[in-house]
């Protein structure tokens, strides 16, 4: 088993978010939500990642949409990442993942799949597979690690748009407080006597 498939969840692929341990940098992270039985297969790898059970009635204030169909009362999720950076073995500096190896997002259309990874968002509630693979570390053990997606239903996600500064639009100008003035004064006046400010 190194698939999982169900609903897609934060998918932070292409745009990195700050790893827990902010010294490791940055990380691809993405979440899917499971039924039991492949929740209790994940959970026998025994990787440092377990499925996470939600109930079903707390699911969409936590994940900002309706629950997967079923009729269970709890739902599974499983989150994995991917760091954006390896440690270097001869000089401890952390170096980038060559581009060959970053997680891809695909879109299944028909026969195709297609590669959205710096085209689209996934949006929470599309639907489809995460894979992962296991990499073992001698200080840490067995350890899941995203992969790729492939997107069988798309939610497409678009951020929204915000005009900075629009809450001020209507707001007088300010004007400057006196004691601002008073000190702006003061310098002009050391500067007449000192002939100038260099």
């Amino acid at each position: 088993m190194n698939k999982l498939q169900g609903v897609l969840l934060y998918v932070c692929v292409p745009r990195p978010v700050p790893c827990f341990d902010k010294a490791k940098g940055t990380e691809w992270k993405a979440s899917i939500a499971v039924d039991e039985d492949q929740a209790d297969e994940f959970d026998a790898l025994k990787t440092k990642q377990v499925a996470k059970k939600v109930k079903r009635s707390e699911f969409e204030s936590i994940y900002k949409v309706a629950p997967p169909e079923g009729d269970g009362k709890n739902i599974y999720v499983i989150t994995l990442k991917k760091n954006t950076h390896y440690k270097d073995k001869e000089t401890k500096e952390l170096k980038p993942i060559p581009e060959a190896y970053h997680p891809k997002v695909l879109l299944q259309e028909g026969d195709e799949r297609i590669d959205i990874t710096n085209e689209k968002l996934v949006g929470n509630g599309s639907k489809g597979m995460m894979s992962f693979e296991i990499r073992n570390s001698p200080q840490y053990g067995d350890n899941a690690q995203l992969k790729n997606l492939l997107v069988t239903e798309l939610i497409e996600y678009v951020s929204p748009v915000r005009d900075a500064g629009t809450e001020f639009d209507n707001t007088p100008a300010v004007k400057k407080a006196p004691a601002k003035k008073k000190e702006s004064a003061k310098v002009e006046s050391a500067e007449q006597e000192s002939g100038g400010p260099f």
